[in-house]
This record gives C-alpha cells, structure tokens and sequence, in this order.
C-alpha cells in the first residue's frame, strides 16, 4: 500500500499529464457562464463588475511559490490600494489541495502554481486568464510586478 503522500504525488502527475493532452489551455482568456437564478419574486439587484485575482497553490510550497504570494499581494495593497476599497478588485490565496478547492484545478487547467485573474459580472464569471509567465518574471521582482499590473490594469480598463 502506497503511503498518502505518494497517492497525492501520482494524483498531481495523473493530473498534468491529463491537463497537457487536453487541448484547452488556461492561458488565453476563456468566457464560461453559468445558469443565473431565477430572480421572479426577488427585486432586480446587480453587481459591479469585480476582477478577483487569484494566487493558486498546493500543501507543498517552495521559497519561488511563497514569493509569488508575496509579490502579488504587496501590489494588490500598493498599486490597487483604492481598486481594492472600491469591491472592483479582490485578491484570494486559494489552496487547492484544500477540501472543497479541488475544482480550480479543472476549472482553471491548473497544473501549477499560478495567478489567475477573473472577471466577474452579477456574480458570475465572465471570462478569465492565468498568468502563466509568472515563473519567467519571478526572478525579477520589478518585471513580476510590470507583468501582473499591466495585466490587472488591462482588465480594469474594459470595465
């Protein structure tokens, strides 16, 4: 019987193996929208459009995957400071090793650690995108910033 900590490590390779043949890939911008309730007998009460910025990681996390989470949340405090208290930008640190986080993987096509950004419309998911040069730019702390606040300032800009 295999111990639990190789179980999890065939599952992670199970699970890139299966993300690199699909022909889907995380990196373009997807739209997906799901079915919205039915709002009959309730007052019409819609939502600003929010971009949620997404760190993504597992139980195992390196010196390179701590400092994503500290790169990305330093400029959502800094450079997004009035974004964030407005509700048009929010940043979650998601575990999905996690019970009940498992999904991000499929719904992101994740098979490492990542940031992802979600936009969002009446609470529902609009479109979405991960920033897979991360692990290019991480080494350079002023390209990593560049790169992820260009980015979250492309989305603002279409809200």
């Amino acid at each position: 019987m295999l111990p639990i900590k190789s179980l999890r490590g065939l599952l992670w390779v199970s699970l890139v193996l299966g993300v690199a043949a699909s022909p889907v890939s995380g990196a373009s911008p997807v739209s997906r929208k799901s079915p919205k309730p039915s709002t009959k007998n309730s007052p019409a009460k819609t939502e600003p459009r929010k971009l949620i910025v997404y760190y993504f990681h597992g139980n195992a996390r390196c010196m390179t995957c701590r400092k994503f989470e500290t790169l990305t949340k330093e400029l959502m405090d800094t450079r997004f400071e009035e974004e964030v208290k407005q509700g048009r930008v929010e940043y979650r640190v998601v575990n999905v090793d996690d019970p009940g986080n498992a999904h991000f993987i499929k719904d992101y096509a994740l098979y490492t650690k990542s940031v992802v950004l979600s936009e969002t419309s009446d609470g529902e998911e609009i479109t979405w995108k991960n920033l897979d040069k991360i692990w290019e730019k991480v080494r350079n702390e002023d390209a990593y910033r560049r790169y992820v606040e260009d980015e979250v300032r492309s989305y603002l800009k279409r809200s």
